[in-house]
């Protein structure tokens, strides 16, 4: 497509400024071809990539009016992948002796403003199966907490959440035979 940048090198997937919604005057883009491309990121950062999570939730947050900013940071995220082909997500053996399941979550107390500009928190969690990355999410709180430990506690009860129904599935699947969970 003769609009579009080519790709370049970059060390991370998105830049460190916050994408803005398109101002007056702005260029806009194609929506379709970005919906497009916004979707296929997702759908990658949801299976095999999740370093480009941030950077791919960043574009959807735009994907109504995009303009050739946002096309652009989604190109961006496309041109570090392919310039990282070779990185995947490797499972390994559990070595550690590690517990089955291990979860890890993180809030950040009223960081990020929702789609009616409230201010809400930030949360993510990653599960880990024998030391290996099973499933991650990095989201805006549905729900606006009063505090800090509010929101960490939000977070640790969804961390919590997805975990037994993971450890459901090992337990159905005869990969697992005792409950034995460790948030952190």
């Amino acid at each position: 497509h003769k609009d579009t940048p080519e790709l370049r090198l970059h060390d991370s997937p998105c830049s460190t400024a916050k994408l803005t919604p398109m101002e007056e005057g702005e260029q806009p883009a194609d929506p379709h071809q970005h919906r497009n491309l916004v979707g296929s990121l997702l759908c990658i950062a949801g299976h095999a990539r999740p370093d480009t999570a941030h950077g791919v939730n960043q574009c959807t947050r735009h994907m109504a009016k995009p303009s050739k900013k946002h096309m652009n940071a989604a190109i961006r995220i496309l041109g570090c992948l392919t310039q990282t082909i070779d990185v995947c997500m490797l499972f390994e053996p559990n070595k550690d002796k590690r517990p089955t399941l291990e979860a890890h979550t993180d809030s950040d107390h009223m960081s990020s403003r929702d789609s009616s500009e409230k201010l809400r928190s930030v949360g993510g969690h990653l599960t880990f199966h024998e030391g290996n990355l099973v499933s991650h999410r990095a989201h805006t709180q549905k729900v606006p907490s009063a505090s800090t430990t509010e929101s960490e506690i939000v977070e640790a009860v969804e961390g919590a959440q997805q975990t037994l129904f993971l450890t459901n599935v090992l337990l159905e699947l005869g990969l697992a035979t005792k409950k034995e969970h460790v948030l952190d």
